[in-house]
């Protein structure tokens, strides 16, 4: 009785104790800046990320871009999340790509602080990680002084995709195109949902371990009657 009360105490504090924690991810190829912009500074990038790296469900608080030297002055744009199946490819129209849930998490101006571009949301947006799903981010610059250029890498990276503007902000001679295995350095806010779902995994042991100690119980039960 001991072992089973015990087990079920730990599946509790597992499955709703919440805690705050940061996703970082970085390419690890050549070295590079992109804008997260396309023409002349306003316009549409997006960019996906593997939801495994996420480790479970979470709430998305709030987003970090790390800056170019000369990424300066301010901006004015519109942030959006949404959640993509891995089975669905990345399409070279923006509209394709939002994702089921999609939610405008920031609008409003912002500007670089030590090298950075950090932006804390107002709606935060629950993204329930797996193996199923992508986080999907798209930026919509509404208006910039000075492209908003972004720590990069070109190196291959299984977790990161985008959508951009071939060429970026200068370049109008060409529609968007999709970059697979790469993109720029993010940093996410998160916070573990109280009561999220375990991943399959962590849930499968979870289960045979409840099943252990419950015939086990029995068993003990069943000797000493």
């Amino acid at each position: 009785m001991k072992l089973f009360t015990i087990f079920f105490l730990i599946v509790f504090a597992f499955v709703f104790t919440a805690s705050a924690g940061t996703v970082l991810f970085d390419a690890h190829g050549s070295p590079n800046s992109w804008p997260l912009n396309e023409e002349y500074g306003v316009g549409l990038y997006q960019q996906s990320y593997a939801g495994t790296t996420f480790g479970g469900p979470v709430e998305i608080t709030g987003v970090t871009f790390f800056l170019a030297p000369y990424a300066q002055g301010a901006w004015n744009l519109e942030l959006g999340l949404g959640s993509l199946s891995t089975s669905q490819a990345l399409s070279e129209d923006y509209s394709q790509n939002l994702g089921s849930g999609y939610t405008e998490v920031f609008s409003g101006n912002g500007a670089p602080t030590g090298g950075t571009a950090h932006f804390e949301f107002a709606t935060p947006f629950k993204f329930y990680a797996g193996a199923g799903n992508e986080l999907i981010l798209t930026v919509n610059m509404l208006q910039n002084n000075n492209c908003m250029f972004c720590d990069a890498e070109a190196g291959y990276e299984a977790d990161l995709n985008r959508v951009y503007k071939l060429g970026g902000y200068w370049n109008t001679y060409y529609g968007s195109t999709v970059g697979e295995g790469c993109g720029i350095k993010t940093l996410w806010d998160t916070q573990a949902i109280p009561g999220g779902i375990p991943e399959p995994g962590t849930a499968a042991l979870l289960i045979v371990g409840g099943l252990i100690l419950t015939i086990r119980r029995r068993r003990y039960t069943s000797a000493n009657s």
